[in-house]
């Protein structure tokens, strides 16, 4: 509401181009390194060697961001002119992000190494004081100070720079003695490397439409379709950021358990649905949640946010299916899926926008998304083939867009705000009794009665009715 309030549209596009921009950045630092760094945890022999493996890669990292953000720093004139075109502030901005991407890049193993060692309070807590600490530094300086763009980018420079001294140190106190190891390095970067290719792909599959926006039409649409994607990915990522960090550890446990393909069947089916679910709520309630937060020149993101959100649905489907490649150590089977899926996104992004406007980019983001997930499925199927639930998923999600298609047909022009909530909130309730009613019950009575009323089941396997032990917190069997 904030932003909305004393950021023009225009204002709001210029910071995500620099977002684009900063995200491009931190791939090129990060190398893939902290995902390798979890990798090789697990396959070390004792702690120190897990000390080792930590701090080499933070080393690394270091340097590379050193490298990167100075190089970008040498060009920084002909950089915003590329981004931002003529804006007379455009060199200034682009200093302030660099010294965001810097520290961005090198708290990324730090704040690993607590997910990894399952610390999720303590992640939390920094999290939480850090995003205060930001929202804090915003307001203050677009309120007060009337800093507009450079506010937010000043607040979100020192707010990333005292949470990353709180993980450092924590970092540093938990890690042991300083040890660098060249072997350990060449181990992370095979394993790494090509995660700096779909890194960058996958930032312009996601974020590339922005700047084609800015080409074809003008800064003001891409702030209005900025925030609607704000919307969507803002709670994608609220509910995939927390079962992520537990899953990329979890998913490495599960395939020791027996029967894992079904586990891994079962944790898709669920985690599509909750979110699905999540995002339906979201495209329902667009309209009042724009009117009551957003100023009246941002009121068309409202009609964006539901096709968005059905892209997003998709979209985190490939969290699932790309597990055979990591297990399996083929890293490289990532790359087409990122590959075709920016392919997509420019094509489709260079015909709609020219088209329908904004509303294309809009659609573009739902067939990028797509070409996405399924994409990956086709590759790493090749590896090992899992259960997944499709007939399922897609009846589901076809089920919510009739419903919303329904709403807008009684409700557009014809009932009021209040009434349009009303009606979204029972429709919204009615999907969640329908999805979650009959697991709620059985867990309940396995967990507070251990009994199991007649006509449920008695014995029900984990594929069948149940989320995998792993996730449940019970120790996987070896």
């Amino acid at each position: 509401p904030l932003y909305t309030r004393y950021l023009t549209p225009a204002d709001y596009g210029c910071i995500a181009v620099l977002d684009l921009m900063a995200a491009i950045l931190g791939i090129l630092v990060g190398s893939g390194i902290a995902a390798a760094v979890t990798r090789y945890h697990f396959e070390a022999a004792d702690r120190r060697q897990r000390d080792g493996v930590w701090w080499t890669g933070l080393t690394f990292l270091c340097a590379s961001a050193s490298t990167a953000v100075a190089g970008a720093w040498l060009a920084r004139a002909p950089l915003a002119q590329i981004l931002l075109g003529e804006h007379p502030q455009g060199t200034y901005y682009v200093c302030l992000m660099l010294a965001t991407v810097w520290v961005s890049a090198v708290v990324q193993l730090p704040n690993t190494s607590l997910r990894v060692d399952k610390r999720s309070g303590t992640v939390v807590g920094v999290s939480l004081v850090g995003l205060l600490l930001n929202i804090g530094l915003n307001v203050a300086l677009l309120t007060i100070w009337r800093m507009g763009i450079a506010g937010v980018l000043w607040g979100n420079l020192l707010s990333n720079t005292a949470t990353a001294a709180v993980l450092t140190a924590l970092f540093v106190r938990g890690r042991g003695p300083y040890l660098f190891d060249w072997y350990t390095l060449a181990r992370l970067w095979r394993f790494g490397s090509p995660l700096v290719l779909t890194g960058l792909l996958a930032t312009l599959m996601q974020q590339a439409d922005r700047y084609l926006l800015r080409v074809f039409l003008d800064m003001e649409q891409v702030g209005i379709y900025s925030l609607a994607m704000a919307f969507a990915a803002g709670l994608n990522t609220l509910i995939l950021l927390p079962f992520g960090t537990i899953w990329n550890v979890v998913m490495y446990e599960m395939a020791r358990l027996p029967n894992a393909r079904q586990h891994y069947a079962a944790v898709y089916r669920y985690a599509t649905e909750l979110l699905a679910l999540a995002l339906f709520g979201l495209a329902l309630m667009a309209k009042p949640l724009v009117a009551l937060i957003a100023s009246k020149p941002y009121y068309p993101a409202a009609e964006l946010i539901p096709v968005v959100c059905l892209g997003y649905c998709v979209y985190s489907m490939h969290e699932h299916f790309k597990v055979p490649a990591l297990l399996a150590e083929k890293t490289v089977n990532l790359i087409p899926s990122y590959a075709v899926a920016t392919l997509v996104n420019i094509a489709a992004n260079i015909v709609l926008i020219r088209v329908l406007g904004v509303m294309g980019a809009a659609w573009a983001s739902v067939l990028t998304f797509a070409a996405f997930s399924f994409t990956g499925l086709i590759v790493n199927r090749r590896i090992e083939r899992y259960p997944y639930p499709f007939g399922r998923i897609a009846a589901v999600l076809a089920g919510m867009v009739a419903c919303y298609l329904a709403l807008c047909a009684v409700g557009a022009g014809r009932i009021s705000q209040f009434q349009w909530t009303l009606l979204a909130m029972v429709i919204w309730l009615a999907w969640v009794a329908a999805l979650l009613g009959r697991v709620a019950l059985r867990l309940f009575q396995r967990r507070w009665t251990g009994q199991v009323l007649p006509g449920t089941g008695s014995q029900m396997s984990v594929a069948q009715h149940e989320l995998p032990p792993a996730l449940l917190g019970n120790p996987p069997q070896r």
